[in-house]
């Protein structure tokens, strides 16, 4: 699995008091497999080495790492203040900051310079036969592509 190079020191939880028994490596290691598993849709993982990179999408790749484990690390530990909500937003806010640029990586909007798989194709199941009416569709493409959709039934767009 590829290393992003987010360390515990890097989080961005300022001075958010954290529960002594909470394992930020845990939440750095999520961050780091979510990303993983994301970036796998389209690139080679396993040829990946993130060292080879350019220095700017490496310092990406880094941000988008620490972002994801910072927000879930803050969601985390929003309980039991009277900041419940101003904490959940900024968790909620470095989550999806990192989720976005995930999407723009997946989508081709930002190329990381990687080995692109070989095959071309995504390692899981996705649907062949599109149709606009189909909750199916509506979630791998929001699963697979990182495209926002809705669906309600009986409603066609």
């Amino acid at each position: 699995m590829p290393e992003y190079g987010g360390e515990v020191s890097d989080l961005l939880t300022g001075n958010i008091r954290l529960s002594d028994d909470l394992d930020t490596d845990a939440f750095l290691a999520d961050a780091s497999s979510e990303m993983t598993a994301r970036i796998g849709i389209v690139y080679d993982v396993d040829a990946l080495d993130v060292s080879t990179l350019d220095t700017y999408i490496q310092e990406l790749l880094k941000l988008i790492e620490v972002r994801l484990a910072s927000g879930n690390i803050i969601l985390e530990s929003a309980g039991g203040t009277s900041q419940d909500d101003e904490l959940n937003a900024y968790g909620m806010y470095l989550v999806g900051l990192a989720r976005e640029a995930l999407n723009a990586i997946v989508n081709g909007e930002l190329d990381l310079g990687a080995p692109v798989k070989v095959d071309g194709g995504n390692r899981a199941p996705h649907v062949v036969d599109g149709d606009t009416e189909s909750a199916v569709d509506i979630f791998s493409d929001f699963t697979m592509a990182g495209k926002d959709g809705y669906w309600i039934p009986g409603i066609v767009d």
